[in-house]
């Protein structure tokens, strides 16, 4: 019940992490052949929406990693103030076992109680079953401060997401796919947003038949034109035309 999960969640980072990777350093190279499949007219602007989604997911894999190590240093940090042996270490797993979602944090939290109850505290004087209940109050509170603020601002802030809408996307997503759901749920979010705004405007756009056609120029306005081109400034002179090959020199 519980290797099973780990190994799907590990699984799953590890392929997305390695796809977000690829099309980090390919994806512009990817989008160089894309032209060949589709109507020149419509080039332009699936070319922008696959670059806007291709941001979209390297915005996320940069909040994610943004989400671990801050998770990762609040760990250290309260560790270390309330003297629980080790603190670099548990900030370390706490940080690392953040890309698993909701799984992650739990697991985190069994070597921090685990120390607290072989050592105890190194500043207070109490005992170790109390202290251990501290650092797991400790835990819940860091979890409750991920879930509510430091998730939503961090990865909605690089994604351009409300928080609430956020909040309300994991919980989607964590019902509908469990911890795949839950750990993509916000970058999906974003690319479907873009997809979205893509054929909204293209529902709005006028039809063909009915947008402005470019005049073509009558002849006499290419007469005009050229005329227009030959004008000189006032006062100033055409100079003579260049004698032709093997003539005098002189001008007819």
């Amino acid at each position: 019940k519980v290797v099973g999960p780990v190994v799907s969640a590990v699984t799953s980072l590890v392929f997305m992490l390695l796809v977000s990777f690829h099309l980090s350093l390919s994806g512009r190279k990817m989008l160089a052949g894309f032209p060949k499949l589709l109507p020149p007219a419509y080039v332009p602007e699936i070319t922008d929406l696959f670059e806007r989604i291709q941001d979209v997911w390297t915005s996320f894999l940069r909040g994610q990693f943004a989400l671990m190590a801050i998770i990762g240093v609040m760990v250290w940090l309260g560790n270390a103030i309330l003297g629980n042996r080790y603190a670099p270490i548990l900030g370390l797993i706490s940080g690392v076992l953040e890309i698993i979602p909701n799984l992650g944090p739990a697991l985190a939290l069994i070597p921090g109680v685990g120390m607290a109850l072989l050592f105890g505290s190194s500043h207070f004087a109490m005992s170790n079953v109390t202290f251990a209940l501290i650092v797991l109050i400790f835990y819940l509170l860091v979890q409750v401060v991920e879930n509510q603020l430091i998730v939503p601002y961090v990865l909605g802030g690089e994604l351009e997401v409300p928080p609430l809408v956020v909040i309300i996307g994991i919980m989607v997503g964590g019902a509908v796919a469990g911890i795949l759901g839950v750990l993509l749920a916000v970058p999906i979010m974003a690319t479907g947003r873009e997809i979205f705004v893509y054929l909204y405007d293209k529902i709005l756009e006028p039809p063909v038949d009915e947008m402005p056609l470019e005049k073509e120029p009558s002849f006499l306005d290419s007469i005009g034109d050229r005329i227009r081109s030959l004008r000189l400034p006032f006062g100033q002179r055409a100079e003579p035309l260049p004698p032709a090959e093997g003539g005098t020199g002189g001008t007819g």
